[in-house]
C-alpha cells in the first residue's frame, strides 16, 4: 500500500512540470466563458479574460514567465477579485474587436466589466512579472468598485428615503467589494436624523472592515459618545486603523486613553496587557515605559500589515 502511495505521489509530481510539491496551480481560468459571463453579471463582479493563441504561437518565455507570476501569492490573491476566464483567440474575435483589442493578441490579459465593456488590459509581458500584474489587477479592480459605488450605491445611500433593508444591501456589496471610498457616505449616514437605528451596528460593522482614517474617526465619535456597539466593533479595525488610535494612548483625558489602549492592544493581540487599575497608580516612569511599549509594538505589526496588504 505505501509502495502504491509513493507511486501516485510521484506521478502527480510529475504531471505538474516546474511545480514543487505542495505549490499551488496557481489562478483557475474557467473555459466556459458564457457560464462566467452570467457568474459575473449575478454577482457584478469583472472578468478577467486570458486570450490564448494556438500552441505554436504562444512564445515559450513568456508563457513560462506567465505560469511563474500566476502562482505568485500576491497575484492570486488579487485574482479572485474576478471572475477568471481562459479566451480562445480564434473562437472570440468579434469580442476582441469590440474591446479595441488587437486580433492577434497573444497571452493579453483583459478586463472587463459584467456588461461586456472593456476597463483595461495588459500586456503578455506584463502579465509575467507578478509585482506589475498583482497592480494592475488592484488598479483595474479600485477602479471598477469605486464606479458601482458611485453609479449604483452612493444614490441608495444618499435617498433620505432609504429603507433599512436597501441600506443593508448597500453595506453587503461595500463589504465584499471593501470599497474603501464608501467611508464619507457612511460616516455621514450615521449623522442622519431619520436613521433606523437598527442599522447602525451593520455600518459600524462595514466602517470597522474599512478602517480608512474617515472610517475610524466616525467609529471613534460613536464609541466616545458611549456607544456599545461602536466601542465592541473598533477590536476589528485593521493594525493600520490601530496605529491612527496611538495619539490617543497616553492621552490626559483617562477615557480617551483607555478607549485607545485596550483597543489597539486587542487589535495587535499584544500580550501583558495592563488592567485599568495599573493606570492609577503614582509611577509615571512605568506608565510612560508601557505607553512605549504599546507605542512600538503597534507600529511595528502595523508596517508589517501595511506591507502585506499595500493593494486593498
Amino acid at each position: 500500500m505505501r509502495r502504491l502511495f509513493l507511486l501516485c505521489t510521484a506521478i502527480s509530481i510529475v504531471a505538474l512540470p516546474g511545480l514543487a510539491p505542495g505549490q499551488s496551480q496557481g489562478i483557475e481560468w474557467q473555459r466556459d466563458v458564457a457560464a462566467a459571463v452570467a457568474l459575473a453579471k449575478r454577482t457584478e463582479r469583472p472578468l478577467m479574460f486570458y486570450v490564448v493563441g494556438s500552441t505554436s504561437d504562444r512564445p515559450d518565455e513568456v508563457e513560462k514567465d506567465q505560469r511563474r507570476s500566476f502562482r505568485d501569492a500576491r497575484v492570486m490573491q488579487q485574482a479572485k477579485r474576478f471572475v477568471t476566464v481562459r479566451l480562445a483567440r480564434s473562437q472570440h474575435r468579434a469580442e476582441l474587436q469590440n474591446w479595441g483589442v488587437n486580433p492577434n493578441a497573444n497571452l493579453d490579459v483583459i478586463f472587463v466589466r459584467p456588461d461586456g465593456t472593456r476597463i483595461d488590459q495588459i500586456s503578455a509581458s506584463g502579465a509575467g512579472i507578478p509585482e506589475s500584474f498583482a497592480q494592475k489587477m488592484a488598479m483595474v479592480f479600485n477602479q471598477y468598485r469605486n464606479e458601482v459605488f458611485a453609479q449604483k450605491l452612493r444614490p441608495m445611500l444618499d435617498n433620505s428615503e432609504a429603507t433599512a433593508r436597501d441600506i443593508r444591501t448597500a453595506l453587503k456589496q461595500i463589504d465584499d467589494f471593501l470599497i474603501l471610498a464608501a467611508d464619507g457616505t457612511l460616516a455621514a449616514l450615521l449623522e442622519r436624523e431619520k436613521l433606523d437605528p437598527s442599522v447602525k451596528p451593520d455600518i459600524y460593522r462595514t466602517l470597522a472592515g474599512l478602517s480608512t482614517p474617515a472610517a475610524v474617526d466616525a467609529l471613534l465619535k460613536a464609541a466616545r459618545s458611549g456607544d456599545p456597539n461602536a466601542i465592541k466593533v473598533l477590536d476589528d479595525c485593521t493594525p493600520e486603523a490601530a496605529e491612527r488610535l496611538l495619539e490617543d494612548v497616553g492621552s490626559s483625558d483617562p477615557a480617551r486613553h483607555l478607549l485607545a489602549y485596550k483597543t489597539v492592544t486587542k487589535i495587535c493581540r499584544l500580550k501583558n496587557v495592563k488592567p485599568d487599575k495599573f493606570w492609577d497608580g503614582v509611577n509615571q516612569r512605568v506608565k510612560d515605559e508601557e505607553i512605549e511599549r504599546v507605542r512600538t509594538e503597534v507600529r511595528r505589526i502595523a508596517s508589517r500589515w501595511k506591507e502585506q496588504n499595500e493593494w486593498r
